[in-house]
Parts: C-alpha cells; sequence; structure tokens
C-alpha cells in the first residue's frame, strides 16, 4: 500500500522511490530503537524517564507527546507519526500476523454496540462458531454473554484451538484490563503437546488437564534458570524488589531466576512456570510459557509471562 497525496501524489525519497505503509512503519520502529539505544548511552537514568513504558502509559493522553517533545530523544515528526500508528493499532504492521490482528485498531477503543466478534473472524479465520450459531443460538443471543465483556465463548474457544499456545500467552500490556497483548516473533515455535489438552470453560476460565511444568522441579535444583518476565499486573514496589532491581517503580519487567521466583512470589502460596512454546533460535532451544499463581486449590491465576534466556540443558518435563 502506497501512501499519497489528496492530489495523488505518492510520498517518495531519494531518487523517486516510493514508501508503503508498512515501509513507513518499520522506518518507525527503527527510529524508536535507535534513539532510544542512544539516549541509554548517554545517560541511562534521564533515557528512562522517556521510554514507552508502563510509566509512559500513566501519563495523560493529552500530554504524552509534549513529554516526548521535552525529552528531546526523539524528532518531532516522528512522534506524531508514533502517535497514529499506536491510536490506530498500525505499530507492529511490519510484522504482524493472524493472532495480533486480534488487537488492530485498540480492543478499547472500537466503539460498536455488539458483534465485536464477527467483526474479526475473517481476519483470524475462526469462522465455524459464526456459522453453526444460527442452528444452536441466535447471535443476539451469544452477544448476552461475553469474556472480558468483548467476545463470545464459542468464538475464544475456536481461535484457542487455532493458535495453540500463542492464545494462552497473551497478556495485558497495562493500558486496559481488555487490551490483548500476543507476542509477535519470527523464530522457529513449537507448542508444548500437553496444551492441546487445555479447553476453556463456560465461564471463561481455563481447564489444564496437564502442563509441562519448568518450576518448581527437582532437576533444576541447584542450576539457574534465568527468564525475561513480564508481570501481569501492577503491584507495590516492595514484592517486586524481591525480583531484582528495575528501572523504577512500576516497571513490570524484569531478568529474574525462576527458582528464585517461585520462593518469593508470595511465598504463602504455590507458584508455577509452564512451558507453552518451544522456541529454536540460532541451533538453540528455549522456551516461552506463563507464571501462575495458586489462589486455593485448584484454582491458578496468570501473574506473567517468561522467555528463557539460557538454553535449556535439560528438557522440562
Amino acid at each position: 500500500m502506497l501512501l499519497c497525496s489528496r492530489d495523488w501524489e505518492m510520498l517518495i525519497v531519494g531518487g523517486g522511490v516510493p514508501v508503503p505503509l508498512d515501509g513507513l512503519v518499520a522506518l518507525s520502529a527503527y527510529v524508536l530503537n535507535h534513539a532510544l539505544t542512544s539516549a541509554v548511552a548517554l545517560d541511562p537514568e534521564e533515557a528512562a524517564s522517556h521510554r514507552f513504558d508502563s510509566a509512559f502509559l500513566e501519563i495523560s493522553s493529552s500530554e504524552k507527546l509534549g513529554a516526548l517533545v521535552r525529552g528531546g530523544h526523539y524528532p518531532g515528526g516522528y512522534i506524531r507519526l508514533f502517535a497514529v500508528l499506536e491510536r490506530t493499532g498500525l505499530a507492529d504492521l511490519h510484522v504482524i500476523n493472524r493472532e495480533s490482528t486480534m488487537k488492530l485498531g485498540k480492543p478499547e477503543q472500537r466503539h460498536c454496540k455488539e458483534g465485536r466478534a464477527e467483526a474479526i473472524v475473517s481476519v483470524i479465520g475462526a469462522t465455524g462458531w459464526f456459522i453453526e450459531a444460527p442452528r444452536t443460538e441466535t447471535l443476539r443471543e451469544l452477544e448476552k454473554d461475553l469474556f472480558l465483556g468483548l467476545y463470545p465463548t464459542l468464538f475464544l474457544r475456536e481461535t484457542a484451538e487455532m493458535l495453540g499456545a500463542r492464545f494462552y500467552s497473551s497478556i495485558d500490556n497495562g493500558q486496559t484490563f481488555e487490551e490483548i497483548f500476543l507476542p509477535r516473533w519470527q523464530f522457529s515455535e513449537g507448542d508444548h503437546p500437553s496444551v492441546k489438552l487445555w479447553s476453556i470453560e463456560a465461564d471463561g476460565s481455563v481447564s489444564i488437564p496437564e502442563a509441562a511444568v519448568l518450576v518448581p522441579a527437582s532437576h533444576h535444583e541447584g542450576m539457574p534458570l534465568i527468564a525475561s518476565v513480564t508481570l501481569a499486573y501492577l503491584m507495590d514496589s516492595g514484592l517486586y524488589q524481591k525480583l531484582g532491581p528495575a528501572g523504577r517503580k512500576g516497571d513490570r519487567n524484569r531478568s529474574i531466576d525462576l527458582g528464585e521466583w517461585e520462593k518469593n512470589w508470595l511465598p504463602f502460596s504455590r507458584n508455577y512456570a509452564v512451558a507453552l512454546i518451544n522456541v529454536k533460535f540460532l541451533g538453540r532451544d528455549y522456551v516461552r510459557g506463563i507464571l501462575l499463581e495458586e489462589t486455593r486449590s485448584g484454582a491458578l491465576v496468570k501473574v506473567g509471562v517468561f522467555t528463557t534466556r539460557e538454553c535449556l540443558r535439560k528438557k522440562g518435563p
């Protein structure tokens, strides 16, 4: 898709080379990383105050652009472009895949009275529930009981079956509880076989008859299992400090030893690191998964996602 003015004059660079929309998005991503890397090299503490992270999201919408301009790390034109791409959900267009289309347009910014799931079935490909619905229930009846107020349970079940472990590895990004944040990877991936047995219940909960538990596990005793972790929600700084140092209060991202996390994260409860996806990169094997906390016997809640940063020397169960 090429960009044109109202007079159909194409946006060009250099010697008249047209600029496609996905090219502009890719350039935007490069500027973001390059500017931040340069700023960190000059003054890490100052640069941290102008990153696009949880702290930045706490700033009111009317003040965000001004805060970035005052930071001086990003060109003004880029900031305006980034704002447009973020508000429309197109910031990741250059690496988009089927599951990440679920966040296009930002769910909390979609203003519709009904039919949210129907609006994206052609993109996701989950059409079976929609075709079968008139034979069992009317679509209007399905809309009466939406999970998180967004999607019919039948739609979620079919989507989970299509996407596999990537569906369960989604996590909220901190802006709203409803916004979907699905990882986008370019590596070779394979779902752990146990995930095929998982199912979504009528109330939106997930039944897990079997799981690949990395932590706690006896064969990891004495061997650190380092992982990059994103926690699902903000908590008090005291609890975060148990997970190691961070840039500032409220930062949900950590590099931690999963074994230490299991012992220190709310030690009065049972905590688990469960493998969902095996990732092969440069000939080495890594794991992506979810962090679960037991709230009562047989009931778990997802508190984060992880990706191992060390190649696993032994396969998990």
